[in-house]
């Protein structure tokens, strides 16, 4: 079989997958509004290829008669609940970190496992952790920006050395607790939050001054890194960075699902779109940022492929989990070297419609060749056991 032939081609299988989730609203059994929306489409795509899709909450589950009560669409395309059979994979979508962590939710996760479930996607990532383990890979190590656990040695000498220094908690996404801070002439440090609305720039006459009203804002130093600032390249005078999500495709492979441009909104440091960001296609900003510099823009997607493939093969075997998507923060400098931010194992869905129906097409794909191994698997199994 060739690397464009996928399994579910050559041979389709019936499926079943289960979906955990968050709910939102305790009252409210079944999703609303935007992810409503994109569970139909995971649920209508899948039904194509004989794949049955359902949501589930983690206290819906009946081990003892192997039952889990969730939700799917019935005949007619509308929402139906029921309890359904043990399926064969289990995909993590959790939304939120602290739900994660619960231990009933933690003993949840565990004992899935050991059902003979296939479950992907297992946890949130630290980017500690990410970042020890890409920065160990030579492969890799020269896109990611210097960090260093936060402490206020580190900090007196990362604003040493570098212009722009950012605070990043461990455990958060979506540009949540970052703080800028910048070296001015004469030694003037000013430092801002993001969730400073309008964003308000805090002066320090000195770096005892600005340790000191740092603990404001973070008052559990421990869960803080320090980190590099890029000069970064810019689109239309405002800094830009690439979303690229990376998935397992129906050989179980990793392959590009697409990437899209998040541009910061004015004066903003961060370009998620809740904080302002809007969305951007990529050719039509690299093209733009690197006009006449074919070179560049060459050596961009050089890396993008290097990124791809390294990236989310590093972080499996280095973390020991089962990770079939991730998607990636990625900046690009004004020589167009690329830095990676942040690595996410729960991507947000993409608002670009093509890259959302390739996700979904993989996905599906993907599902299909985790039974098809299992499968095998259990009949190598047999075999040997006969023998």
């Amino acid at each position: 079989m060739s690397d464009k032939e996928s399994i579910a081609e050559k041979r389709p299988f019936s499926v079943s997958v289960g979906i955990l989730i968050t709910s939102n609203n305790k009252k409210m059994f079944y999703p609303q509004g935007k992810s409503a929306r994109l569970h139909k489409e995971m649920i209508l795509h899948a039904r194509k290829k004989n794949i049955l899709v359902f949501f589930f909450y983690p206290q819906n589950i009946y081990w003892k008669s192997r039952k889990i009560r969730g939700f799917t669409l019935d005949k007619k395309d509308k929402w139906v609940q029921k309890k359904f059979d043990f399926p064969d994979i289990v995909y993590n979508r959790l939304s939120y970190r602290s739900e994660e962590k619960k231990v009933q939710v933690q003993n949840t996760l565990n004992k899935l496992q050991q059902k003979n479930m296939f479950l992907f996607n297992t946890r949130f990532l630290n980017k500690w952790e990410v970042h020890q383990a890409l920065k160990n890979n030579p492969e890799i190590a020269s896109y990611l920006p210097r960090t260093s656990v936060f402490s206020k040695s580190a900090l007196y000498e990362f604003i040493n050395t570098y212009d722009e220094v950012f605070l990043k908690p461990h455990n958060s996404s979506r540009g949540k607790g970052i703080i800028k801070i910048i070296k001015k002439p004469g030694k003037q440090l000013v430092f801002a939050s993001v969730e400073s609305k309008p964003l308000v720039w805090i002066k320090c006459k000195s770096f005892e001054n600005l340790y000191h009203r740092l603990q404001v804002y973070i008052p559990y130093p421990k869960y803080y890194l320090l980190q590099q600032g890029i000069n970064l390249a810019k689109f239309q005078k405002r800094i830009f960075d690439l979303r690229m999500q990376v998935q397992k495709d129906g050989n179980g492979k990793w392959v590009l699902t697409g990437i899209g441009v998040r541009v910061a909104a004015p004066n903003r440091f961060v370009t998620h779109i809740p904080n302002g960001g809007k969305a951007a296609p990529f050719e039509e900003v690299i093209n733009e940022v690197f006009r006449n510099r074919k070179e560049h823009i060459e050596k961009i997607k050089r890396q993008i492929r290097i990124i791809c493939k390294v990236v989310p093969e590093t972080l499996e075997k280095h973390l020991g989990i089962n990770l079939a998507i991730i998607s990636l923060d990625v900046g690009i400098d004004i020589n167009g070297d690329l830095y990676i931010f942040e690595v996410n194992s729960k991507p947000a869905s993409f608002d670009e419609e093509d890259i959302r129906k390739r996700h979904l097409e993989l996905l599906t794909d993907y599902f299909i060749f985790v039974v098809s191994q299992k499968l095998s698997n259990n009949m190598d199994y047999e075999v040997k056991r006969k023998v």
